[in-house]
């Protein structure tokens, strides 16, 4: 019989990793989804103080594969990449290419949402006036 303590250190072990690996793929994007672009923020960042707001820009960031597992898609680095939940819904079980084909338009519109520094851009006519 394997000791409880060996099972719970191999977890952590793995957990760890796993972080490691989501935080290492999170700096080569920059912080930004795979396929939309939008800026992401970390589960981390959600500790905000009583009272505080998430900025309505922001999307909560997830791990996604490329070639999904359901396509015996490898659980490497190189298969996965970071996606806003929208996307990572949205795209389900299909590969890269076949969401960004059939989600053209669609992601084309997310994308015209954010400028290049990740601001939401109101649609003209919208603003506040002041």
């Amino acid at each position: 019989m394997v000791s409880p303590l060996y099972n719970r250190a191999n977890r952590l072990r793995r957990q760890a990793l796993r972080i490691e690996r989501f935080h290492d793929l999170w700096n080569k994007q920059r912080g930004r989804c795979h396929y939309c672009g939008c800026k992401m923020i970390l589960r981390a960042d959600l500790k905000l103080i009583p009272g505080d707001r998430i900025p309505y820009i922001a999307e909560m960031a997830s791990e996604d594969h490329i070639l999904p597992r359901s396509r015996k898609g490898p659980n490497t680095r190189e298969n996965l990449c970071i996606a806003c939940q929208h996307c990572n819904k949205k795209k389900s079980d299909r590969t890269d290419t076949e969401f960004r084909i059939d989600c053209r338009i669609w992601l084309s519109l997310r994308r015209a949402l954010f400028d290049l520094d990740g601001n939401r851009i109101e649609p003209p006519g919208t603003e506040a006036e002041s």
